[in-house]
């Protein structure tokens, strides 16, 4: 039963083969052989500043030769049969994708602007227009379509309407052979992916109630945790598909069920290579084309790199998950390149990307719920390289998407301060509240891995959390650009400076985040308020 044998052709410009990431993109498709992609590249020889020898004389076909795809040279663009021809060329290569070079003249037929760059971005003009209809014989009347035109494109509409009829029949047969299969793929193609039938009928509803909890008192970095995680759910979600910008064992980011390879696209696991912009721009496309649940994994500092794909993911509305590790300067040697520091504040700016920094491993098994049920938008965790203490845990997994945060521990007593903090630095602060009970000062610690989601309650709910007239206090090993939204903060302990090469723990407690230097700051700043309030 063929069900699924489209073909994907692309149509680009000179200015999308300078841009990096079809480079990276199209490397990977070699090295995939992607038979089933064709790329006719629209060779005008223009961009927006002028001719392409400006800045782009490199031998193109050359370039994508050496990338192993099926090449051919220089058709003419006003030859439809010539181009129809070059694509059948290389379409006869099995085991590579096709490039099709398309020679052709931007504004063709305009008699004072054709092949010029004020073809590229601005309107033609009535004069320009209706000099170029007489050139070609064309009555200067707006929505004229010539005969031959029409006939043809009856003709292809009727052919159209054919093969999709012929392809519904196939899909009417293989429905009733695979039912079940059949159930579900339609399900996935039609963005329902989020309803999450499990095989086994007695099963949780929902893949991330079957994953057990992890044990409170026990320690594994939240990397690790999604790696379990992810590994879990895969038996029960086999739609979830993607890899990692080469960096697989650090993200522990591999999911199960084997590689894609150019011999068998069956496995759920791409290797990216060290392509982050392509690999979130395939991303997109997975979850584009439907019937994916894509999942992409590199270290937080290098989410710069693939920016541009995640906005589009964000703009787009596709449900794709991003898990970023190694999210702060306790990553350690690797030092300041690769410790992030202003890196959550600007994924926080991306209008509708949920951005969660688990404090803990149970944590991260609420936030990868999360990321499942959001079926139109896409979601990053943000996990750390370094071991944290599972917390007490929240019994209703929902609560990332019902408040964005909740209280660590105990609620019942009256707070005199509340400690704010996400991701590794819950557990700093935790510890923090004990030294300042010490002192006699009852610390509420909230872990708030969706911040934004809490900015949106309202004052009644966020009251719940942060009484008012406490003093709070904001913990987080990255900058504080968003935090005083919360509200009056007493103090921010955050960090608006690169890092430094080190041991984690050094590295850390070098910047301030260790509990006694926390502990120090929090009482030098609130003892006035407390004893005022007082």
């Amino acid at each position: 039963h063929v069900v699924v044998d489209h073909r994907t052709f692309v149509i680009c410009s000179d200015g999308d083969l300078m841009e990096g990431v079809s480079g990276e993109a199209s490397s990977l498709a070699g090295q995939l052989g992607l038979e089933r992609l064709v790329v006719l590249w629209d060779d005008n020889r223009i961009s927006i500043d002028g001719s392409t020898d400006l800045a782009f004389t490199e031998d193109v076909c050359a370039r994508y030769r050496a990338y192993g795809w099926a090449v051919h040279d220089a058709v003419d663009g006003t030859d439809p049969e010539a181009i129809d021809a070059a694509v059948r060329r290389v379409l006869d290569e099995p085991g590579r994708p096709g490039f099709v070079r398309v020679r052709t003249t931007i504004g063709e037929g305009a008699p004072t602007k054709a092949g010029s760059p004020s073809v590229h971005g601005a309107p033609l003009g009535r004069e320009e227009v209706a000099a170029l209809r007489q050139s070609i014989g064309w009555p200067n009347d707006s929505f004229w379509i010539p005969d031959g035109v029409r006939a043809r494109m009856k003709q292809l509409c009727e052919a159209g309407m054919q093969a999709r009829q012929d392809w519904e029949r196939r899909v009417r047969t293989w429905r009733v052979a695979h039912p079940e299969t059949a159930q579900r793929w339609g399900r996935l193609l039609a963005g329902a992916g989020d309803e999450f039938m499990v095989a086994d009928a007695s099963q949780a509803a929902h893949p991330c109630e079957a994953v057990p909890r992890f044990e409170v008192g026990t320690k594994i970095a939240t990397r690790a945790a999604h790696g379990q995680v992810l590994q879990m759910l895969a038996a029960s979600v086999p739609e979830l598909v993607g890899g990692s910008a080469d960096l697989a064992e650090s993200t522990c980011t591999e999911l199960p069920g084997g590689a894609v390879n150019r011999s068998d696209y069956g496995g759920a696991h791409i290797h990216f290579g060290v392509r982050e912009h392509a690999m979130a721009a395939m991303l997109n496309g997975l979850a584009l084309h439907g019937g994916f649940r894509p999942v992409g994994s590199t270290f937080l500092v290098f989410a710069d790199y693939l920016r541009p794909s995640l906005r589009l993911a964000a703009l787009m509305g596709t449900p794709t998950v991003y898990a970023f590790t190694h999210d702060s300067v306790g990553l350690g040697e690797d030092g300041p390149t690769h410790q992030p520091v202003e890196h959550l504040a600007a994924l926080r700016a991306v209008p509708g990307l949920a951005v969660l920094r688990p404090a803990d491993a149970n944590e991260v098994l609420d936030c990868w719920g999360l990321a499942l049920d959001r079926a139109s938008r896409p979601t990053a965790l943000v996990l750390s390289r370094q071991a944290l203490p599972v917390l007490p845990p929240e019994d209703d997994h929902t609560w990332v998407g019902r408040s964005g945060a909740r209280v660590v521990g105990s609620a019942d007593v009256p707070p005199d301060v509340v400690l704010v903090a996400t991701g590794s630095e819950v557990a700093l602060a935790f510890e923090v509240s004990e030294l300042l009970a010490e002192r006699g000062i009852h610390a509420r610690v909230i872990s708030m891995p969706w911040r934004e989601r809490f900015l949106a309650l309202d004052d009644e709910h966020r009251a719940a959390f942060l009484p008012d007239g406490v003093p709070i206090v904001v913990i987080e090993a990255g900058c504080r650009q968003g935090w005083d939204a919360l509200g009056p903060v007493a103090v921010a302990v955050t960090l608006d400076d690169f890092g430094a090469s080190g041991k984690g723990p050094a590295v850390q407690a070098r910047f301030g985040f260790e509990p006694a230097a926390v502990a120090a700051v929090v009482l030098s700043h609130i003892s006035p308020l407390i004893g005022a309030r007082a």
